[in-house]
């Protein structure tokens, strides 16, 4: 996360994740995302 903080659903699970933490999502897991305040988050993935 480079700036704000968002829920991030993996699974079922949400978690509360903010400016400076990361999270790994993994493969073939239903996920969504939803912005709690103005954010901005960098994707990278890995195959």
């Amino acid at each position: 996360m480079v700036d704000g903080e968002m829920e991030i659903t993996i699974g079922g699970n949400p978690n509360n994740v903010k400016a400076g933490e990361i999270i790994v999502m993994p493969p073939n897991v239903p996920h969504g995302l939803i912005a709690t305040v103005k954010s901005k988050m960098l994707l990278t993935m890995i195959k």
